[in-house]
């Protein structure tokens, strides 16, 4: 019979019976700085306590400092922690509390809940110091960036204390090498702890996950609106030209505009620009308004967008509104889709997504004790579905949103927050249909159906919306998609970056176990320390390399397919979001010499080059005869240039479809 493991003093002896992996990592994260990344859901408190009690028990006159983003998840950690650890002078201190009675209870208390904001006032208000905390645990580490508190923090803890221990929770540390560096380096982490559902040790206590995508085709009458607001947003792009700002092609992206915006806000400020600046600023703010209410239209629903637009027309009736707001909502295209919009709204006609939601709902409520979850990235929108299924029979539905009130998106209070979690977690409702307050930390009970209404381009969300089924029992996933639209966008994104950051925190191509792995890859400490679990087992073995070549579904019956079929080449098809070909860590696009100047024009190439880097190495195959480009035009040349200089992305001359699967399987069947 096993043994069971040591727990450290001052543990409940029912408070919590330790899995595989939480012991495993609490035994790494006891004896250095770490970052624990681990999926919601799966345990990071219970991990936190125990090295808390660890710490405790070596150093019995010091503190412990629990940091949260919100008051609420602070609350919630001091609620997990008083039901597992045998230590009574716990207290919760945020900025509601007076500073005064912060330094009392400080002073008086050995483990302290507080959000990052007050602790950084009274730091720099010298009301108490670090010296004498024995372990700082920062949750949502993924923060911990830019000039969030937890970096302030962070660095005066390590000035000041002679032994600290500091530990990071995170569902999703980020996508990129640069965002992951950074929280590393302000929080002097020196070790990873990395696990996901296919990790050996994590494995047996996971459940599986039912995935659906359901992919919806706009109704005409959405699209018709949708043609007006973009005739609406080509207007203003043409007036900005005439000040000068220029833009590559026809597809604009929304964050270009804000690129833009941003720039011009910078000029403005630094008093550099004349008045034709602030025409101009207004004029792009106008632009992003229109393209937002495209973006409300095609992935939100009707009532949505028309809420956005009823505000804005408020807004255009201050007497602070700038001239350009006010012709705005006067100009004819905006006015015909919102007389458009509120017949179809009269209509009963919301947004294809709202059957298919419905639907859902109707076949999930009728087993009573099954919990669903639905997200939605808007206010408005959450308060519209909460409405729309308040008519499905056995539907008890509420909406749960964010404290903040932004413009005309009223938050709820946090009594009423709790209200709603408590009444979700007995069965008292059985739908929330929540925002992104919903994704990070909050102990929402865990749900048999999660359903994604609309998509936003995070790996960090991504994975905590995931995060909330399949943990007791196996749960099931829906996710919602409007196709053409920023919906499918955000979708593939979302899904290039998640992938993205497990390369990044295993440093291994095929996703497998790496305990040889090392951090050097990324990380500028050659110091840093990592084990990192990603599915399989451990051995010090160098692991072997696959061959697997995949191509997108959309490459089927194609000439590239065709010829790679004819060197005699296997592989496989998987949706990859694109028409790419996947060859260990290198994405392929294949491009007709053709097409290169008008890809060049719109910004696409541009775009895909970007994307391509999300997933590994990109490289762009150009078929046809030279020159590359038979235009004499230098932009064209100047593009390319920067494409393979900043992107580094190469682009490899070909003749046609046969030489191009020559170099796809020639890269296949290369040794390492």
């Amino acid at each position: 019979m096993q043994e069971a493991p040591k727990l450290p003093a001052f543990m409940k002896k029912k408070g919590i019976v330790p899995r595989d992996y939480q012991l495993n990592i609490y035994r790494s994260a006891s004896q250095e700085n770490t970052l624990v990344v681990l999926p919601t859901g799966l345990g990071k408190t219970a991990i936190a306590a125990m090295v808390a009690a660890r710490r405790f028990e070596e150093f019995p006159d010091r503190k412990i400092l629990v940091l949260a983003p919100t008051r609420p998840l602070a609350e919630q950690h001091l609620s997990s922690f008083r039901s597992m650890l045998e230590i009574e002078d716990m207290k919760l201190l945020t900025g509601e509390v007076d500073p005064d009675t912060r330094k009392w209870q400080w002073n008086h208390n050995s483990i302290l809940f507080m959000t990052p904001q007050a602790v950084r006032n009274d730091l720099e208000d010298y009301r108490y110091d670090l010296t004498q905390v024995s372990l700082i645990v920062f949750d949502e580490a993924h923060h911990a960036v830019g000039d969030y508190p937890y970096v302030f923090i962070a660095s005066r803890y390590m000035k000041e204390c002679d032994a600290p221990l500091i530990m990071g929770l995170t569902a999703s540390p980020g996508h990129t090498k640069e965002h992951l560096n950074e929280v590393l380096s302000n929080l002097f982490i020196k070790r990873i702890e990395a696990r996901d559902e296919r990790s050996p040790d994590v494995a047996p206590y996971v459940n599986d996950v039912k995935e659906e995508r359901v992919v919806l085709d706009l109704p005409p009458e959405i699209k018709e609106v949708a043609g007006l607001f973009e005739i609406l947003s080509q207007k203003y792009i043409e007036r900005l030209s005439q000040f000068g700002i220029r833009f590559r092609g026809n597809r604009i992206s929304t964050k270009y505009l804000l690129d833009v915006q941003q720039k011009l806000r910078q000029k403005i400020d630094s008093g550099t620009g004349d008045s034709s600046l602030f025409i101009a600023y207004g004029l792009l703010n106008d632009a992003i308004r229109v393209r937002h209410a495209k973006l409300l239209l095609e992935v939100e629903g009707v009532s949505s967008v028309l809420t956005y637009m009823e505000e804005t027309e408020k807004g255009a009736n201050n007497p602070e509104a700038t001239r350009s707001l006010r012709f705005l909502v006067r100009d004819e295209a905006w006015a015909s889709a919102k007389k458009t919009l509120m017949l179809l709204q009269g209509r009963g006609l919301e947004h294809p997504k709202v059957d298919v939601l419905i639907k859902a709902i109707e076949n999930e409520v009728q087993d009573k004790t099954k919990k669903i979850l639905v997200f939605t990235h808007y206010r408005e929108t959450a308060r519209v579905i909460s409405s729309l299924l308040s008519s499905v029979k056995g539907a008890r539905v509420a909406p749960f949103l964010g404290q903040a009130s932004r413009g005309y998106e009223r938050g709820m209070t946090q009594k009423d927050q709790m209200k709603v979690l408590e009444d979700f977690r007995n069965g008292a409702l059985n739908v929330l249909v929540a925002t992104q307050v919903a994704e990070e930390g909050l102990d929402v009970e865990n749900c048999d159906l999660v359903i994604f209404y609309d998509n936003v381009p995070s790996a960090i969300r991504l994975i905590q919306r995931r995060g909330r089924t399949g943990r007791n029992k196996e749960g099931k996933l829906l996710t919602l998609i409007a196709k053409g639209t920023a919906d499918e966008t955000y979708h593939w994104i979302s899904l290039r970056r998640e992938g993205a950051m497990g390369r990044l925190i295993s440093n291994d191509e095929n996703s497998a176990v790496s305990s040889k792995s090392s951090l050097d890859y990324y990380a500028s400490d050659s110091t840093l320390k990592t084990k990192i679990d990603k599915g399989g087992s451990f051995n010090n073995q160098e692991l072997p390399v696959t061959n697997k070549v995949v191509l997108d579904e959309r490459l089927k019956s194609t000439p590239i397919s065709k010829e790679l079929d004819a060197c005699g080449l296997s592989y496989v098809f998987e949706d990859l979001g694109g028409e790419y070909i996947k060859v260990r860590d290198v994405v392929i696009k294949v491009i007709a010499c053709s097409n290169i100047v008008s890809l060049l024009s719109s910004g696409s190439l541009f775009e895909e080059a970007i994307f391509m880097k999300t997933m590994g190495k990109p490289v762009f195959i150009i078929e046809g005869n030279p020159p590359l480009l038979a235009s004499e035009e230098v932009g064209p040349r100047s593009s390319l240039l920067a494409i393979s200089l900043k992107y580094g992305v190469p682009f490899i001359p070909s003749s046609g479809p046969k030489d191009s699967a020559l170099y796809v399987a020639a890269w296949a069947n290369r040794e390492e």
